[in-house]
């Protein structure tokens, strides 16, 4: 993952499961591999048809309220946000 302007920062993990088209689940808990590492989460991203268009749904469940802490303090909110508001750009843009 990199910012427009800020340096590359790694991020380590495996995919969990995924249902083609629906949902994708994938953790820090080890690094390919199945090395396991410091870990703080496992998040399940969804895809559901919604009327003419599709809900995109993330949910990230956390270690501990640390691990939580650790990834808020990190911008995981506003990141993540960011991320979902790209998808819906080129979703429309698909559209237009």
């Amino acid at each position: 993952m990199q910012g427009p302007d800020g340096p590359a920062m790694t991020n380590e993990g495996v995919i969990l499961d995924v249902e083609a088209d629906r949902r994708i689940v994938f953790t820090d808990a080890f690094r390919p591999g199945w090395i396991p590492q410091q870990a703080f989460m496992v998040a399940t991203i969804t895809f559901e048809p919604d009327g003419e268009g599709t809900r995109y749904s993330a949910r990230v469940n956390h270690w501990s309220e640390e691990a939580k802490a650790r990834h808020e303090a990190m911008g995981f909110e506003a990141g993540w946000s960011t991320v979902a508001g790209q998808l819906a750009g080129l979703a429309e843009a698909e559209h237009a």
